[in-house]
């Protein structure tokens, strides 16, 4: 196994380490889009309905 580096506590880290993190990153970054596209789509959906009264008035 290839250890690139110390960690602040004095223990190796490896490329798999890493690449581990990375993944777990990459798994996060994506949750929060979709949590971010899916408050984008309700929020247009309300826009909707208020211009929908408001061209009723």
């Amino acid at each position: 196994m290839v250890y690139l580096k110390k960690r602040k506590d004095g223990q190796d880290i490896s490329f798999d380490d890493i690449t581990d993190k990375l993944d777990d990153l990459e798994m996060a970054i994506n949750e929060l889009s979709d949590r971010v596209e899916d408050k984008g789509d309700e929020l247009n959906a309300k826009l909707d309905e208020i211009a929908d009264l408001l061209r009723e008035i």
